[in-house]
């Protein structure tokens, strides 16, 4: 099963209940979505990339720290048929330019903390991104770019259900980079189905394992 579909079983199924949670105790700061905004918001991004252009097979660049919207925009990804493309946030801007040269990405979804590292490299980005959309605090989205917002703010939340099978290339994982510059390493829907499972069975998570909790003898 595509991951995509089991986000949306679990839309269907949890409906109203908490997916994701962002917290912040420094400041005591917390954000949660429910499953079924979850779902919502990966179409919402799936159909706003759909509407600037992007068609199955392009490639988008995601570049951001973690934060509750990493997962609905990685699932948005995925849901248009796109290549999603996950960035280290260790990577400097001259590695950043290098994987970007490779795959070419026509879209790049970024948080404040990389603006700098982007805009010494944005000459070359700029031959093939065509849309810099800058997921970050109002206010702080520099000119080159356009707030998440506003990018998907005409976008419709319904699943585009595109035809997408298990065997399409789904993402391009880049290594490390200890021993050389970093590789894409192409992954198919069935890998990241795989993973899943995999992850799953390791941690012993089930549907109690939320907010922090722990499964027994875990």
């Amino acid at each position: 099963m595509l991951i995509t579909e089991i986000l949306a079983r679990n839309a269907r199924m949890y409906r109203d209940e908490v997916a994701l949670v962002e917290r912040d105790p420094a400041i005591g700061a917390r954000r949660e979505i429910t499953w079924l905004e979850f779902d919502r918001q990966a179409s919402r991004f799936a159909n706003a990339l759909r509407a600037h252009g992007v068609r199955p097979g392009d490639r988008v660049a995601h570049l951001l720290m973690n934060c509750l919207e990493w997962l609905p925009a990685y699932f948005g990804i995925l849901r248009s048929g796109a290549w999603a493309v996950p960035l280290n946030f260790r990577f400097e801007a001259q590695v950043i330019r290098g994987c970007a040269g490779l795959v070419r990405p026509r879209v790049l979804l970024f948080g404040p903390e990389f603006i700098e590292r982007i805009e010494a490299i944005r000459a070359d980005l700029d031959r093939d991104v065509e849309h810099y959309v800058y997921l970050g605090p109002e206010g702080g989205c520099p000119a080159f770019a356009v707030p998440y917002a506003a990018f998907v703010a005409q976008a419709p939340s319904r699943d585009p259900a595109l035809p997408l099978e298990l065997t399409d290339t789904a993402a391009l994982y880049f290594t490390s980079g200890t021993t050389g510059l970093p590789k894409a390493v192409r992954l198919t829907h069935r890998n990241l189905e795989h993973a899943c499972y995999v992850e799953n069975r390791h941690h012993g998570q089930t549907h109690a394992n939320r907010h922090g909790e722990r499964s027994e003898g875990g």
